[in-house]
């Protein structure tokens, strides 16, 4: 299935669901959140939430971050 994440165009195989794409990207879903075609999807992401051919993923990761000490 072809498909846009994060502005970028890509073919990728066997995927139906949104947790089909972050399975395939190996991307931890709690640490994400993610629209769909312009609209945010709700956590935990359903199974329900199908793709279709040319859908639009933007997809945001969360990075944690520590203090440093000198």
């Amino acid at each position: 299935m072809n498909l846009i994440i994060n502005g970028e165009k890509k073919s990728i195989p066997n995927v139906k669901t949104v947790d089909d794409i972050l399975l395939f990207l190996k991307i931890t879903p709690t640490h994400v959140m993610i629209e769909h075609n312009d609209k945010w999807i709700r956590k935990p992401f359903p199974a329900t939430t199908t793709l279709a051919e040319n859908d639009r993923l933007e997809i945001v990761h969360f990075v944690g971050g520590g203090s440093s000490t000198h």
